[in-house]
């Protein structure tokens, strides 16, 4: 006989069978086993909650932390840098980056690309503005740089300031974006001569890589271009890395006339690909020129760096000096907004009395410039001829270049000498593909960036690269 306290009714009344309350103890154990199971799981997810929450909890704390203001970075190597104030032309608004600087008929002019809000438009509006500058490089008064337009709402953007032969010519990246939104004409690299208004007298669309004769004829993007005179002639750097190719143009800034082309050193800068910076300046028997660079920062984010570096004043205009380390990094600490990488962009630099003056954008926000003595970035580079290992191996005395520790220790790494470039070639169709091999196709996009032989873009187009 089942005791009473083994006993209960079922639903009809009667007493269970001690089967039945077997089965039942067996099931409440299969219960209780998962109840176990459940509980295991949920510790292990906390665990791992906890875990994630610190991780997050770090890297949010090193997102504010991260570097020093690019202010601070001059400071430390015994540099002044400032920012160019605009006065009543920038608001909210309305910002102004990515500038160039120039000495012109004794007055300093500071080109910048002028961005601002426009409610129909999901990247707004851009146009190049130049300032008259005051000794203490504070804008003065400005005016819109009138360049011809082709296209409804087409931009003009990332201005670059070059002197040949006895005028001011004003290069930048021009586009226009489709009303659907959804697509647009891709970067595009256009010139004009400027007359004694700043309004484009001589406008010119060079064919070249690949660049057509108008932002409709583009088979790529472009941005980054560098012109400078030469003997009398108007030469571009088209690509630093990973050839040096400087071509010579026509008198009438459109077609490509000859090209010369050599190798920078297996990749030697290890902080992104480089890209046209500042329009090349003559001191002594080079040309030098600083440039930028980007790295990933966060997510889809980049930080961008800059460097310098000298190249031969004859052809076939061979690198021959740069900086293996960057003089500047873009910096949260300075004026940013979210959803823009960090940057610093330098579009043109000056050379008096021994000390470079350069302009550039910082953030996508705003304008800064810094002073470098030339005796600083002399012992700064480094020769292209010099061993990448030698470069990283050699102590915190040599030249101001701190030993890293972990650079390449394989001799083969060290550049080459140039076998190819040396002589000059005529310039091949746009479509060659040694030339352009670097360069996307350009695809309608919504965002990101597209590469080219010098360029970066998208839409809506950034500084970048």
């Amino acid at each position: 006989m089942i005791p009473k306290w083994l006993t209960r009714l079922n639903e009809e009344g009667k007493q269970i069978t001690r089967d039945e309350f077997e089965a039942l103890v067996s099931e409440n154990k299969l219960l209780n086993d998962e109840n176990n199971e459940l509980v295991d799981r949920v510790n292990v997810l906390e665990r791992d909650n906890a875990e994630l929450k610190q991780n997050f909890d770090y890297m949010v704390q090193s997102l504010e932390d991260d570097i020093p203001s690019i202010a601070v970075q001059a400071k430390d190597s015994g540099w002044e840098l400032g920012w160019f104030e605009f006065g009543k032309a920038k608001n909210p608004d309305v910002r102004f980056f990515n500038c160039s600087i120039t000495r012109w008929k004794g007055e300093l002019m500071l080109f910048a690309r002028r961005s601002h809000n426009v409610p129909h438009l999901l990247v707004g509006m851009n146009d190049i503005v130049v300032f008259k500058l005051n000794e203490n490089l504070h804008a003065m008064s400005g005016v819109k740089v009138g360049f011809p337009t082709t296209l409804r709402e087409q931009h003009h953007e990332d201005p670059r300031v070059t002197q040949m032969f006895g005028h001011l010519f004003v290069s930048g990246t021009t586009f226009s974006v489709a009303k659907d939104r959804k697509s647009w004409t891709g970067a595009h690299q256009v010139i004009g001569r400027l007359n004694e208004n700043f309004q484009v007298d001589y406008p010119a669309d060079p064919i070249y890589g690949h660049n057509g004769g108008s932002p409709l004829m583009g088979t790529g993007n472009e941005k980054n271009w560098l012109w400078f005179e030469h003997e009398g002639a108007p030469h571009l750097v088209y690509m630093t890395d990973p050839e040096h190719i400087v071509v010579r143009f026509k008198q009438n800034l459109i077609e490509p006339d000859i090209e010369y082309k050599t190798p920078f050193g297996h990749n030697i800068w290890k902080h992104g690909h480089i890209r046209g910076g500042s329009t090349p300046v003559l001191v002594g028997d080079h040309y030098w020129t600083f440039f930028h660079s980007s790295t990933p920062w966060f997510g889809p984010k980049r930080r961008y760096h800059m460097g310098a570096l000298a190249f031969e004043a004859k052809p076939p205009f061979k690198i021959t000096r740069y900086t293996p380390l960057p003089l500047l990094s873009g910096s949260k600490k300075d004026e940013w907004h979210d959803f823009l990488p960090l940057v610093v962009f330098p579009c043109g630099a000056i050379f008096e009395n021994g000390m470079w003056t350069i302009s550039m954008g910082v953030n996508d926000c705003t304008s800064a410039w810094i002073k470098i003595p030339h005796a600083d970035l002399k012992k700064l580079t480094k020769s292209t001829n010099e061993p990448i290992k030698a470069l990283f191996e050699k102590g915190p005395q040599d030249d101001g270049v701190a030993n890293t520790g972990n650079g390449p220790n394989d001799p083969s790494l060290a550049p080459e000498p140039p076998s190819r470039g040396d002589r000059p070639s005529v310039a091949k169709p746009a479509a060659d593909k040694n030339r352009t091999r670097h360069a996307r196709k350009r695809k309608p996009s919504k965002n990101g960036t597209v590469s080219d032989g010098d360029a970066s873009g998208g839409l809506p187009p950034s500084t970048g690269a």
